[in-house]
Formats: C-alpha cells, structure tokens, sequence
C-alpha cells in the first residue's frame, strides 16, 4: 500500500452513522466490502497494463480506486476495464449463491448493474465519456455529464427529504444526492486536466478534420478534442489550425482573432488520406 492515497469524504462518514443508527450496519460494511472486491478486480486488470493504483476513495457512492497514466491506455482496454468490476461482482454473486446467501448475492449483482449507470463519477458515467466523447469531444460530453450529475443530485436530494418527512430511511439518500452534486462540480476540471494531459502524449494517433467556419473561439473549438485523436480545424477544406495551436491560445488566453490570423497550412489533407472525416453541420451548436 505504499505511495496509495486514502481519501475518505465527509459524506461517507454521515451516511456510516445513519445507516449504524437504523440498525443496518452490517448492509453497510457489506456494501462497502462488495465495493472493494469490485474495484479490486480493475486494480488487477491495471497492473496487467502495467499501471499502478494511486488512490482509493471512499464516498457514499462506495470505494472507487484509481490508477496512475490512465491517459495512456488504449482505448479498448479502457472499455474493458470499465466493466471489470461489475463482471468481479457478478463473479462473488455466484459464490455468495454457493453458500445459500440469496440476499447478499442479489445485493452484489446489483451493486454491480448500479455501477454502470452513465453518470459521473460511477464507472458507466467515465464508460460513456469515452465512447461518446470520441465522436462529439471529450469536454462537451463532460459539460453536459456533469449537469446532469449535478441534477441527479438535487432531484435524489429532494427525493431524500421528502421520504424522510414520513419514513426515516429516506435520509439515506441526502448524503448520496449531496455527493454527487459535490463530485460533479469537481469533475469537469478533473476531466480537463487528463484531457490535456493526454494530448500531450506522443503516440500514433488517427488524424481527425473538422470542418469549422473559422470564427471560433479557443473555448469552442477545444470542445471537440479528445486524447485518442489528432485534431485539425480545418476551413474550407484549404486552411485551418491545429490543436496545439487551439491549446495553446487556451493556455495563453488568447482570442479568437489571434487564433485565427494566421492559420496554417494543412500538411495531410485527410479526405484524400482516407482518414476520418466530419463536416461542421454535423457539430454545429
């Protein structure tokens, strides 16, 4: 466990107490045990890809691990890696129904299925990031993730309160519904910096063109990168920028006209190269 961050919300904490003061502290402590083999199973699938667990957090969602470099990591083992918890949970699920225990089996299989849910920060919510955001930008599928997290958390909020007025149980779900209004609003700057991180990584990546008009901002433009792609703005199919480019003016704060001024001439014209290719309407706000 050396060089392993332990990080434990606040939250988790409040959501310990209410679940030990209605007498469910042992569907607590399994719940969280059932989490830990779950991600264990992707600490293993990380090693296998020669990468190394950093941190392990403890939240009213659960524990959730995470690795060091995951920006280097093919995008195919990225997808399996997703669903390995889930496959470990259905796995213990079997061995729990050897034993006779029905209800801790079904709790597990639907620890697991609930882990796949396409919201942030669950595992399915980063599944979806990345496959969606190869196609319409990593940060433009985050910005509305993250919304819709964010939502998610005051409708469960709400939801909480609003149970709680009759039955006690639902002040379960306060610290859930906090949570993710909290990690959500975080996400999206954490999402960023493995984004550019990722960029800067040398490898062989596909050349992706864009058809833009030429009148974007940094902003709009680093919409559409993603770490798995080569980016190249181009207008008119003739002249554009690159995404260096685009990253640095964001770096640098510079406007839309400095960006502009001096486009650069493309080196690889994709369409004749056969390689993927978008038009603007397609990404047109």
């Amino acid at each position: 466990m050396k060089g392993i961050k332990v990080n434990i919300h606040p939250l988790v904490i409040v959501e310990g107490i209410l679940f030990f003061s209605m007498n469910q502290g042992k569907l607590f402590l399994f719940v969280m045990v059932c989490c830990f083999i779950q991600e264990a199973g992707q600490a293993l699938i990380l090693r296998r890809y020669g990468r190394k667990m950093n941190r392990i957090v403890f939240s009213p969602l659960g524990i959730r691990i995470e690795g060091n470099h995951m920006e280097i990591i093919e995008f195919s083992k990225k997808i399996k890696l997703h669903f390995m918890g889930t496959i470990v949970g259905i796995g213990s699920s079997i061995i729990l129904f050897a034993f006779e225990e029905q209800f801790m089996a079904f709790l597990c299989i639907m620890l697991g299925v609930l882990r796949l849910i396409p919201i942030l920060p669950l595992e399915g919510g980063r599944l979806y990031l990345e496959v969606a955001g190869r196609y319409w930008g990593t940060l433009k599928v985050a910005s509305n993730m993250t919304r819709v997290g964010i939502g998610c958390g005051y409708g469960i909020c709400i939801f909480g309160i609003g149970i709680g007025i009759l039955f006690p149980i639902g002040m379960l779900y306060l610290p859930i519904g906090l949570y993710l209004i909290y990690a959500n609003k975080r996400e999206f700057y954490a999402i960023t910096r493995k984004l550019y991180t990722g960029l800067i990584i040398k490898g062989d990546k596909p050349l992706k063109e864009v058809i833009v008009e030429g009148k974007e901002s940094p902003l709009e433009l680093c919409g559409y990168l993603n770490p798995e792609q080569e980016i190249f703005f181009s207008v008119q199919g003739n002249e554009g920028v690159s995404q260096q480019r685009v990253m640095i003016a964001l770096l640098e704060k510079k406007d839309r006209e400095w960006l502009w001024k001096v486009a650069g001439k493309k080196v690889v014209n994709a369409k004749k190269q056969n390689l993927e290719y978008h038009g603007y309407q397609k990404y047109r706000k």
